[in-house]
């Protein structure tokens, strides 16, 4: 990145935490930042595209957008979430004996924020922080079977549907209809698609306005003991769901 590009992202910083203090004129970010009024006008503008800085038109002050609360809001939920579903994680996968993942959605991928391993696991190529693929994990089924059929054709579409293993589904309308099944199922599953020999089941965590924010899944070496799993797996959903704000008898 060029000297330029670092001195307008380090100046864009410094509008954000000054108006984060104390909402301010124009006038008065060029001041502190000792540039031209042009200079700071197109900062300003940047920032206002990208809904990080908001203007009063009654009073021409700017103010920290909802974008900023938005991105805040994420880290917070990813805090919390993590915080309340680790102990109900652990209590499953000693349970079940099993690897059980929590995972959320990231620019098309799916991301592993908390992994419990039992003393006997299958081996997985899993960990905290990997990102996988939506199309061919469990809980990549679960995490996009919310959006519409549009958003998620649009999303595989530029992702890529790259085959795992010869059972990975790499066709969109396949995936659409797998996603129906989730719909109506309520929980995904993944048949060695994303590894050979290795089994997965998901379930969604929704947050207080009932929209999945995250999954929950546990893997397991083929063929899986559905009956077995399912309803723990969805129980310990549900548990952390509530724990996070979810009553499914408001909505």
């Amino acid at each position: 990145m060029s000297s330029l590009k670092l001195q307008t992202v380090e100046r864009a910083l410094i509008v954000l935490e000054m108006i984060s203090e104390k909402p301010q004129t124009l006038k008065e970010i060029q001041t502190e930042l000792n540039l031209d009024r042009t200079t700071t006008s197109r900062l300003i503008a940047s920032l206002m595209e990208r809904g990080y800085i908001e203007r009063d038109p009654a009073t021409n002050i700017y103010s920290v957008g909802l974008k900023v609360v938005h991105l805040a809001s994420k880290k917070l939920n990813r805090l919390e979430l993590q915080t309340e579903a680790s102990p109900l994680l652990q209590e499953l996968s000693f349970m079940l004996n099993q690897v059980c993942h929590i995972g959320i959605l990231t620019d098309g991928k799916v991301c592993y924020v908390d992994k419990v391993q039992p003393q006997s696991p299958i081996p997985l190529i899993s960990y905290i922080g990997k990102l996988s693929n939506v199309h061919s994990t469990a809980l990549g089924k679960v995490l996009v079977s919310e959006l519409s059929d549009t958003q998620i054709t649009a999303l595989l579409e530029s992702a890529g549907m790259e085959k795992q293993t010869q059972h990975t589904i790499t066709s969109i309308n396949c995936f659409l209809n797998e996603i129906r099944q989730v719909r109506a199922n309520g929980f995904a599953f993944d048949r060695e698609e994303n590894e050979a020999n290795v089994w997965c089941i998901a379930a969604p965590i929704r947050d207080y306005r009932s929209h999945i924010i995250a999954a929950i899944s546990t893997s397991g070496p083929k063929p899986i003991d559905i009956e077995k799993i399912i309803e723990p797996l969805r129980t310990c959903a549900q548990k952390i769901s509530k724990r996070i704000g979810y009553d499914e008898y408001t909505i």
